[in-house]
């Protein structure tokens, strides 16, 4: 009864309740609503609200969530039926045991005797039992003949402990805590599949590592672009990086200096813009004129770096 109680009154406060989180078919609506809503997460950043498809996908995301209402007023519905079904029991259950308490008070003093007498046995038994083992052991000594045993030398009380010998069992430990330690470090040393220096990157990748590029600081109190650092020489240690970058590139392929390169990565916000502006003015100091072309499409930004206009292009 309390159990259901709990759950109505959750239901009657609209609070999450299990009954409707472990519903299967709640759960694959719900499911339902979370691929459209990422599907038109999706597609939204590529067309417009006007879209056939997007205005598709939101028709789909109401009917799914009307499927969810209407199944989560039939779950809602069912434990307040089950609550009313429950205090009527509990009503039923109520009437039942005055009646039993009624036919039960006169079989009170009937049972205060039976459970007296009950004790008595109980009590007998127990000595019972107590004198026949007594009787038994008594008549086992009488049939045991008399022996001529006696005592010849008293036991000696030692003046040390014989055992354990501490300084054996430190030494065996020590070795054992020692050789166990060589053992997990080298387990863990063989375990650990993290890249930690430039020559881990080349054998994951088994491709040369061109240049080690340091942190930059992009904070600046003057007017010049912080992330040039390889034009305005601020920072010369990675400035010198990204000279270094540059020599690696053009002794890289054999015979002549590559004529066009490709800054990539795999995730945004991972340097392609600095390292794209920072190697673009090392190569222009060292070889003369270039042509940089900013062919992110989605999120320009390297003519805010380098602090030109956008247009025309």
């Amino acid at each position: 009864m309390e159990e259901s109680e709990a759950r109505y009154r959750e239901v009657e406060a609209d609070r999450p309740i299990a009954d409707l989180m472990n519903n299967p078919l709640i759960q694959t609506l719900k499911a339902s609503e979370a691929k459209l809503l990422a599907d038109y997460s999706e597609l939204s950043k590529k067309f417009g609200e006007g879209h056939p498809r997007i205005i598709q996908i939101k028709q789909e995301m109401a009917a799914t969530r009307g499927k969810i209402e209407a199944e989560m007023g039939v779950v809602k519905q069912t434990l307040k039926n089950e609550y009313n079904m429950a205090r009527s029991q509990e009503g039923n259950l109520k009437k039942a045991l005055e009646e039993q308490k009624n036919v039960t008070q006169d079989q009170g003093d009937v049972g205060i005797q039976y459970r007296v007498l009950l004790r008595d046995v109980e009590t007998n038994r127990a000595l019972y039992e107590n004198m026949l083992k007594s009787l038994k052991a008594t008549m086992a000594t009488e049939n045991v003949p008399a022996t001529n045993i006696r005592l010849v030398y008293p036991a000696l009380i030692p003046e040390a402990p014989m055992y354990p010998r501490k300084f054996r069992t430190l030494l065996l430990a020590a070795g054992l805590g020692l050789f166990l330690g060589v053992i997990l470090a080298l387990a863990l040393e063989g375990l650990d599949t993290t890249i930690k220096t430039p020559e881990d990157v080349e054998s994951f990748l088994e491709i040369p590592n061109l240049a080690m590029i340091p942190h930059i600081e992009t904070s600046a109190d003057s007017g010049e672009s912080p992330e040039l650092v390889v034009l305005h020489g601020h920072q010369p240690l990675p400035a010198e990086a990204y000279r270094a970058l540059r020599t690696s590139i053009l002794f890289a392929s054999p015979g002549q200096a590559p004529r066009s390169l490709l800054v990539t990565s795999t995730m945004p916000m991972e340097g392609k813009t600095l390292t794209t502006a920072n190697l673009a003015t090392a190569m222009a100091k060292a070889e003369g004129d270039l042509l940089l072309i900013d062919a992110d499409m989605r999120r320009p930004t390297l003519h805010q770096v380098l602090q030109v206009p956008r247009e025309p292009g």
